[in-house]
């Protein structure tokens, strides 16, 4: 397998089934211009630790009638001054949306990427709960909204 194709493999596998990978391909899939032997060796390693972890995966039990979400922000972690965004919104107790991604702006401060990272999960909350009340007639809030710098 190819380095571009061991990395596609990953980035599908973290948007469809494996949220606790999102954050690490994210990363490695922005150096693919010029990857680094450093970079094979941190592939490796995330299909040594899908391959230990193979028997995990999402569980989805409708436990909560509510609709939370999680952000956090990496500052500036990226080499050109962006910072990395996250999130995860969980329906019912259950993740069912979340992603990893470089941001657009970049940030003056750990408060604003972190603020970013919760303007982008509102957005993606916004349409979701629409989809929710267009399908079930029903609205879930109050929408809780947890961060780790406020």
């Amino acid at each position: 397998m190819s380095r571009t194709e061991a990395i596609g493999s990953l980035l599908y596998l973290a948007g469809a089934t494996r949220p606790d990978i999102a954050f690490a391909v994210n990363l490695l899939s922005r150096r693919q211009l010029s990857p680094t032997e450093s970079d094979w060796k941190d592939v490796k390693k995330i299909f040594r630790y899908l391959r230990g972890t193979s028997k995990t995966g999402l569980t989805f039990r409708a436990k909560e009638d509510n609709m939370e979400a999680m952000t956090d922000a990496s500052f500036r972690d990226c080499e050109d001054s962006f910072s990395t965004g996250e999130y995860v919104i969980k329906l019912y107790g259950d993740p069912i949306i979340w992603r990893s991604y470089k941001q657009t702006y970049v940030s003056l401060s750990t408060c604003q990427a972190e603020y970013l990272a919760m303007s982008n999960a509102c957005q993606e909350i916004i349409s979701l709960d629409k989809a929710i009340r267009d399908i079930t007639g029903k609205t879930l809030y109050p929408v809780t909204l947890w961060c780790d710098h406020f």
